[in-house]
C-alpha cells in the first residue's frame, strides 16, 4: 500500500541472502531489516531495535544489545519487551536525548 522498499537478510537461499547483504551499503535507500548478528560492522543514521521478551536474559544478550545501540549515527529507537531492560534509560534527562549522536 505504501510502496516502501525493504531489504532484509532473512532469505533461505544463500545467494539471495548474500545479494541482500550487499545492498546494505549506505548508498542504498531501502529500509534494512536484519538480526543484530548480521548487522555487526555496519552503521546507519537511523536504527530501530526490537528487544523481544523471549525469556533470554544473559551477559551475551547485553553484549548484543550494546552492539546494536552502538550502530546508530543519528537516531535510535528502542522497542523493549524484555524485563531485563525495563529500567534502561529511566534516569536519562529527556533534554539530553535531543542532542545529536556523533560517530567517532
Amino acid at each position: 500500500q505504501y510502496n516502501i522498499k525493504v531489504n532484509n537478510v532473512f532469505e533461505d537461499s544463500v545467494s539471495n541472502k548474500m545479494s541482500n547483504i550487499k545492498t546494505f551499503y549506505m548508498g542504498d535507500s531501502r529500509l534494512k531489516i536484519s538480526t543484530i548478528h548480521s548487522f555487526k560492522g555496519w552503521e546507519l543514521k537511523n536504527i530501530v531495535i526490537l528487544i523481544p521478551d523471549d525469556g533470554t536474559s544473559s551477559e551475551a544478550l547485553d553484549e548484543l544489545i550494546y552492539t546494536s545501540i552502538s550502530r546508530s549515527m543519528s537516531s535510535l529507537t528502542i522497542i523493549n519487551q524484555n524485563s531485563r531492560y525495563l529500567g534502561f534509560g529511566s534516569t536519562w534527562n529527556s533534554t539530553s536525548l535531543q542532542l545529536p549522536i556523533t560517530a567517532n
